[in-house]
C-alpha cells in the first residue's frame, strides 16, 4: 500500500507548477517573556499547485479595495490553519493568501486559501 501511495504522492508531485513560502507564528522565549514571532518555516520553495475554486471579486470595506474568493492549495507538505503563504505562480505571479483547514489525504494536502491581496 505504501509503495502505491508514494507512486501517486510522485504523479501529483509532476503537476505541482508553482511554488510556496510558508510563515508561521512560532513561541520565542525571551528570557522569562514568552512572544509570537512570524518565521519562515521553509528554507526554500516548495512545490505545488494553486487552483481557482471561485473567482476573485473586489469588495469594499469601507477604506480600501480588498480581492475577495477562495482558491484550493494542493501540496505534499503540511500546511496548518493560520499559516501565512506567499504562492508564485509558473507565470510569476505573486499571491498573498491564508490557509485554512487543511484535508489530509494519503498523497498530499488540500489546503483552503482566503486572499489576503489589495486590488
Amino acid at each position: 500500500m505504501k509503495e502505491l501511495v508514494e507512486e501517486e504522492k510522485a504523479a501529483l508531485e509532476t503537476t505541482y507548477y508553482d511554488t510556496v513560502n510558508i510563515y508561521r507564528n512560532v513561541k520565542k522565549v525571551e528570557g522569562n517573556i514568552t512572544k509570537m514571532k512570524r518565521q519562515k518555516i521553509n528554507d526554500k520553495p516548495i512545490n505545488c499547485a494553486l487552483s481557482y475554486k471561485t473567482s476573485i471579486a473586489p469588495s469594499l470595506d469601507g477604506k480600501t479595495n480588498n480581492l475577495k474568493g477562495v482558491e484550493v492549495l494542493f501540496l505534499s507538505y503540511e500546511i496548518k490553519k493560520g499559516d501565512e503563504l506567499e504562492v508564485t505562480t509558473l507565470d510569476g505571479v505573486v499571491h498573498q493568501f491564508i490557509a485554512g483547514l487543511p484535508s489530509y489525504h494519503l498523497s498530499h494536502y488540500e489546503v483552503p486559501l482566503e486572499v489576503r491581496e489589495r486590488a
